[in-house]
């Protein structure tokens, strides 16, 4: 019994088109043979191509890192530990101090 690939996304709470981007899936046929492998059922060409974005039509942008900017950055304060006080000596180890 196969599992029907647009319930699964749904699932997963994604787009097809990043699922096709998360397994590297480029076409509508590479998209056929990976529902074939992985026993799912195959969606028809024209739903593939209603909700693929193509990657030519979108002009992604260079991603620019920061350098040199201070960032809020928040400092972690060390908290005391479970016990307000440090731990009772044993009586061995005050016998220990004594001689």
């Amino acid at each position: 019994m196969k599992l029907d690939l647009l319930y699964f996304i749904n699932k997963k709470h994604i787009s097809l088109d990043k699922f096709c981007e998360l397994n590297g899936i480029g076409n509508y046929e590479e998209l056929v043979a990976y529902c074939n492998l992985k026993n799912l059922s195959i969606i028809s060409k024209e739903t593939y191509d209603a909700n693929i974005t193509k990657k030519s039509k979108i002009e992604q942008k260079p991603k620019v890192f920061l350098q040199n900017k201070e960032h809020n950055v928040t400092k972690i304060k060390k908290t005391k530990n479970k016990r307000g006080r440090p731990r009772k000596a044993s009586k061995k180890e005050e016998a220990g101090d004594r001689s």
